[in-house]
């Protein structure tokens, strides 16, 4: 799978692993913002 192979390649080189989780954090915090946010937009319509 796609995930096997980023976690193989972030495994040999740190720098790709933690600009991966520093991906990773980013978009989950924009998630967690973004998704509420676009929920009260609906209930406001």
């Amino acid at each position: 799978s796609i995930t096997h192979v980023v976690s193989r390649v972030a495994q040999e080189t740190p720098v790709l692993n933690f600009l991966a989780a520093k991906l990773l954090m980013g978009t989950a915090s924009l998630l967690t913002f973004t998704i509420p946010f676009t929920q009260k937009l609906r209930n406001r319509r």
